[in-house]
C-alpha cells in the first residue's frame, strides 16, 4: 500500500521547475555580465564618446575656443 501525503502531492510535477529557474537567472546574470563588459570597452576605447559627441545636437568641436562656450551658454 502507498502512503500519499496530501502536502506533497502536487510536487511531483514540479519537480524540474527550480532548476529551469535556476538555469534563466544564470543565464541573465551571464547576459548582464557581458553587456557590462561590452559598455566598459567601449567606455575604455573611446568609441562611446565619440558616439555621444557626433549624436549631439550642436555639433561641439574639440578644439574648444570661444565659439563652443557662446554655443553651450546660448542653448
Amino acid at each position: 500500500m502507498r502512503v500519499r501525503f496530501p502536502c506533497l502531492s502536487g510536487a511531483e510535477g514540479e519537480r524540474g521547475q527550480s532548476t529551469v529557474e535556476h538555469v534563466l537567472v544564470f543565464f541573465a546574470f551571464t547576459a548582464t555580465i557581458v553587456a557590462l563588459g561590452v559598455m566598459w570597452r567601449s567606455v575604455r576605447d573611446g568609441s562611446l564618446l565619440r558616439l555621444c559627441i557626433e549624436s549631439l545636437s550642436h555639433g561641439l568641436t574639440l578644439s574648444g575656443g570661444l565659439g563652443s562656450a557662446q554655443d553651450v551658454v546660448l542653448y
